[in-house]
């Protein structure tokens, strides 16, 4: 959000603390951390050196206690955890009726067009999201974990939430234009609102224990 903004040193500042917390409550988060640093490099130089200071913190705190208490520098889960990407585990992760994305939050389908939308801006933000997204993509379909033990949902692509809704923000714009368009919004919307209603109110956890287990798969 604070790269969408003007290219003061405040906005490279805050930009930089949420990307630091991002990495310190989820290593995988390097991956946006990273692009963040490549979109202030190429667009946003000279407010450079406030952005630099809190990742820098945050990785030194991070790799202390990785090392410190997990002796590795990745953390406990992700060393042995990794594989080849695998076709599998990307349909999955989209469209498991368990876990997939598009099926607990279709207005992430949005996001696709809106990139399209945007295509001819090669600088700003929103394209460092779009390959931030197929990145996270790439590597959780790389884990064989991938569903995310049991829980109700995506929870793997959690993250890549708030990317998603402002890649859509150019499609939204365009349905929001006409009726149809209106229509065709409004169910997206409805739907991601009625499946998390069955999560809050209706789940008993049946897929994650029948027929067995899902951590015992």
């Amino acid at each position: 959000f604070f790269l969408l903004g003007p290219a003061t040193r405040w906005n490279a500042f805050g930009a930089s603390a949420f990307a630091a917390l991002g990495v310190m409550a989820r290593p995988t988060m390097i991956v946006f951390a990273l692009l963040a640093l490549s979109c202030m490099w190429r667009s946003r130089r000279k407010s450079l050196p406030y952005f630099l200071v809190p990742p820098l913190i945050g990785v030194c705190a991070l790799l202390s206690y990785n090392l410190g208490l997990l002796d590795a520098v990745g953390g406990a889960r992700w060393t042995k955890y990794l594989a080849l990407p695998s076709f599998e585990f990307l349909t999955g992760l989209l469209v498991s009726p368990s876990r997939g994305l598009l099926i607990y939050t279709p207005f992430a389908a949005l996001a696709v067009w809106g990139i399209w939308c945007r295509r001819t801006d090669r600088r700003g933000w929103l394209p460092h999201l779009a390959v931030g997204m197929g990145a996270y993509l790439l590597l959780y379909s790389s884990y064989e974990g991938w569903w995310g033990g049991a829980v109700y949902g995506p929870r793997m692509l959690t993250d890549v939430m708030p990317a998603m809704a402002l890649c859509a923000v150019p499609a939204a714009e365009r349905l929001l234009s006409s009726w149809s368009g209106r229509a065709a919004f409004a169910v997206l919307a409805l739907w991601g609102v009625a499946v998390q209603a069955v999560g809050v109110f209706f789940d008993d956890n049946q897929w994650n224990n029948s027929p067995i287990k899902v951590t015992s798969a």
